[in-house]
């Protein structure tokens, strides 16, 4: 990738520029299995693509229902992998399916923009800052098995163009 895509700000990328850089994710993707890497290496340029002040890939971890103490929850969220969060805040949060923006876009399989996060009453908060946010799934044979979650600390910071990029 060039130093001046690595620059650019994000809004102002063409469509060709934010597909040579998913392309140069899939390459450094397929040169690690390492899956702590793969998703830092993922953060990274995501960064690129869509500006944030904190992001996090929360993988959906379920076990069988059967196994569990009566009243806790089957499917949890895990924290794969963070940037901008107070660990501390992140790490009492347990997000469950149809919890938060998180937990909605799981059951639904559908992104979520939150122009404004202090006037949704979906919002969870996980971050003071936060001022607006873009959830999306990541879906593995149609199955949600976790999501991207995009903080902004300004408000309108995301719109429907960043999660088709």
């Amino acid at each position: 990738m060039t130093e001046q895509l690595k620059d650019a700000p994000a809004h102002g990328l063409t469509t060709t520029d934010k597909l040579r850089m998913l392309l140069d994710i899939t390459r450094k993707i397929s040169r690690s299995l390492d899956l702590q890497e793969v998703l830092n290496q993922v953060m990274d340029t995501l960064d690129s693509l869509i500006p944030y002040d904190a992001a996090g890939i929360f993988v959906l971890h379920c076990v069988d229902k059967a196994l569990l103490p009566e009243g806790e929850e089957p499917c949890t969220f895990k924290a794969e992998a963070v940037r901008g969060y107070d660990i501390d805040e992140l790490s009492d949060l347990h997000l469950k399916l149809g919890e938060g923006f998180i937990g909605q876009v799981a059951v639904r399989g559908e992104p979520i923009i939150s122009h404004d996060v202090l006037n949704d009453p979906v919002y969870i908060n996980a971050r003071g800052k936060t001022r607006s946010e873009m959830v999306a799934p990541i879906i593995s044979n149609e199955e949600v098995i976790g999501v991207f979650d995009l903080e902004s600390d300004e408000l309108n910071a995301y719109s429907e163009d960043d999660w088709k990029c």
